[in-house]
């Protein structure tokens, strides 16, 4: 009797702390499963392992291949590559193709001037090499090459009087050009040499009667009593020169205006008696 006394004690035991368990704490297996599962350690390292890879795939992404600045015949090239997540530890490998044909030994984000022309179009295919695995390759945009910007050779104004009809020749040429053996003009006008093909044009005034020929860049100003009323002693003339297949330049002559009485004879001073 005392035997089974003990026995229904002991279960009544059980179920009095099975119960105090259930309504106060949680045993540790129940709070695992309630948050994060427990993972071993091989588990552990292999999660890590994979979310490092992803990382590296996706700075693999090459989001843009494009140009720094425009294509002008005397200057290099330079490619402009933006990635996903910009890193340091990875190598860019170019192919330089220009009128679709591979141009050799360019692996580089630069392309020297010496490889190409005025007129021609090119682009690159560029891909990420790291850790000896390699990205598909993104082809660039094609681009034209443009023409050079023009040089500019201009000549002192000297101070002139007013009113009067002014004149002045823009100085302008493009590297390299030389006179068309054809052409006797070109031959015996210097500025018909230096000018040939290029186009000019006024900037400013604008308002006062300024003219500039477009072909020739020649400036003729008539400068009427009511025009020199209504100036100082000094006008800045502001013209723009433009290679019409690419550069231009933006430049400007400055005139000096001789005042009225210095253009007359002087008047002998009296002497006193």
């Amino acid at each position: 009797m005392r035997k089974h006394s003990l026995i229904f004690v002991s279960i009544m035991l059980v179920f009095f702390y099975c119960g105090k368990s259930n309504n106060g704490t949680k045993t540790i297996s129940e709070t695992d499963a309630g948050t994060d599962p427990v993972i071993s350690k091989s588990d552990e390292k292999n999660h890590i392992d994979n979310k490092s890879g992803r990382e590296e795939k996706k700075g693999f992404e090459i989001k843009s291949a494009g140009f720094v600045g425009k294509a002008f015949e005397n200057n290099d090239l330079q490619a402009d590559v933006k990635l996903s997540i910009p890193s340091d530890d990875i190598e860019l490998k170019f192919r330089w193709f220009i009128n679709d044909n591979l141009a050799e030994q360019t692996e580089s984000d630069l392309l020297p001037k010496i490889n190409f022309k005025q007129g021609d179009w090119v682009f690159y295919k560029v891909r990420i090499i790291s850790n000896g695995k390699k990205s598909d390759e993104m082809k660039s945009n094609y681009v034209r090459i443009l023409g050079t910007t023009p040089i500019l050779n201009l000549v002192p104004v000297p101070a002139i009087s007013i009113p009067g009809e002014f004149k002045y020749k823009i100085n302008a040429s493009l590297p390299g050009s030389v006179p068309d053996e054809e052409d006797e003009d070109s031959i015996l006008d210097d500025n018909s040499v230096q000018n040939k093909n290029l186009e000019f044009s006024l900037i400013s005034p604008t308002d006062l009667g300024i003219s500039i020929d477009s072909s020739s860049g020649e400036i003729v100003w008539n400068i009427t009593e009511s025009t020199a009323s209504s100036i100082k002693d000094s006008i800045e003339i502001k013209f723009k020169v433009s290679n019409p297949s690419g550069g231009s330049v933006t430049s400007s002559i400055k005139l000096q205006f001789k005042s009225h009485e210095t253009d007359k004879a002087p008047t002998k001073k009296k002497e006193g008696i």
